[in-house]
């Protein structure tokens, strides 16, 4: 996999390095690996949704800001929330195939170093 370049400065350079971090550690740990990021991406885009919607009620609540403004955020939170929720559906995925006895994977196995660095 071939890792990109992280841009970005200040804060949203810490995020996009920390997501290529997570992301890295997922590509290199086999099937297991894969669940955590997963399941960790899920966890942690649901937290940035709430985070959002509690930001655009802040927004609402001042009274300074229109709502066309206050309604961006708001439709974002809906769009980490469903992203969260697709990625949790992954790793719950992942997780299935890997209590799967190997014998009865069948198609649904990936590369069998997945299943041989799942130990991880």
């Amino acid at each position: 996999m071939t890792t990109p370049t992280t841009n970005g400065s200040g804060l949203a350079g810490d995020y996009l390095s920390a997501l290529q971090r997570l992301l890295a550690d997922g590509s290199a740990n086999g099937l297991k690996g894969k669940v955590r990021v997963s399941l960790a991406l899920s966890e942690g885009y649901g937290q940035q949704a709430a985070a959002l919607e509690r930001f655009a009620s802040e927004l609402q609540e001042s009274g300074k800001y229109p709502p066309a403004v206050v309604e961006r955020y708001r439709q974002a939170a809906k769009f980490l929330r469903a992203a969260g929720a697709t990625l949790g559906e992954a790793g719950n995925e992942l997780t299935s195939i890997a209590n799967t006895p190997t014998g009865e994977v069948g198609h649904r196995a990936p590369d069998r170093t997945e299943l041989v660095n799942s130990a991880r």
